[in-house]
């Protein structure tokens, strides 16, 4: 009965290691994000650059620990995050002719994203800067599986390479022979 009870054991606990014996790699599956704003050469800080700023913490808050790990420089991200932008607008009030009690706006949080040679902006529009942080966390989430991300230092599968470029091109009938 005890040999029966190893062997099952040692079964269950061989099929949830992987063959390589690596187990931590399985469900290292983060993306390496960078999250930063342009800062201006002199010491002084904009409240408009202040603004950025926050808005880099309030971004790498909303990304942490999702599908995301946070990381100091942009050397060792496979996705960088640059805040480029924000403003707030009142909307149109209503013809009501009341005064208002709370302070009603939109804010605009504008972002480029970085992966290789990929690259888009995406901006969120909330009513606080914490909920666009969150909305373009999602966005991010989104545009990160749908883009193929690479290791920072190491081409990427299917990219072209010099490799494809240094073969010699076959001619046109070598190559309508190939098909025939």
């Amino acid at each position: 009965m005890v040999n029966w009870m190893n062997a099952v054991l040692l079964t269950l606990a061989a099929s949830t290691v992987p063959a390589d014996g690596l187990a931590s790699q399985k469900y290292d599956s983060s993306v390496r994000i960078y999250v930063f704003t342009n800062q201006a050469a002199g010491g002084a800080v904009s409240e408009e650059e202040q603004g950025r700023l926050d808005s880099v913490r309030d971004l790498s808050n909303a990304l942490n620990g999702k599908q995301f790990t946070i990381v100091r420089s942009a050397e060792e991200a496979q996705l960088t995050v640059e805040v480029i932008n924000r403003e707030e607008r009142e909307p149109a009030q209503g013809g009501f002719g009341g005064k208002s009690l709370t302070k009603l706006r939109d804010v605009i949080l504008r972002i480029r994203v970085k992966a290789g040679e990929d690259q888009s902006e995406l901006k969120a529009i909330q009513p606080s800067w914490g909920a666009a942080a969150k909305d373009l966390a999602k966005q991010l989430s989104s545009w990160a599986r749908n883009h193929r991300l690479s290791e920072p230092d190491k081409p990427r599968k299917g990219d072209r390479t010099s490799a494809t470029t240094s073969a010699p091109a076959a001619s046109k009938p070598e190559a309508m022979a190939a098909f025939q």
